[in-house]
C-alpha cells in the first residue's frame, strides 16, 4: 500500500515549478499551488528556499507550513 520512491522524482519538480510560474507569472504562487497539488497527491512535500523539493516520509506534517505558514508559526 506503500507508493514506490521514484514515481515522483524530486529532480522534475523544480521543472513542473518552474512551468507552473512561467504561466502565472509569478514564482510564489505558481510554487505554492504546485505544492498544495502535491502534498495532497502524495501527502509529504517541504518547499526549500522556493525551488527545491524534498520528500521525507517522517515530515509528512511539514507541507502544512508550505500552505499554511501562519497557522504553523502560532503553534
Amino acid at each position: 500500500k506503500e507508493r514506490k520512491k521514484g514515481i515522483l522524482r524530486p529532480e522534475f519538480l523544480p521543472r513542473w515549478i518552474e512551468e507552473e510560474a512561467r504561466s502565472r507569472g509569478d514564482f510564489s504562487q505558481a510554487e505554492s499551488s504546485v505544492a498544495l497539488l502535491l502534498s495532497l497527491h502524495v501527502g509529504f512535500l517541504i518547499l526549500e528556499k522556493g525551488r527545491r523539493v524534498f520528500f521525507n516520509q517522517r515530515l509528512r506534517p511539514l507541507h502544512l507550513a508550505v500552505t499554511q505558514p501562519s497557522q504553523d508559526s502560532l503553534r
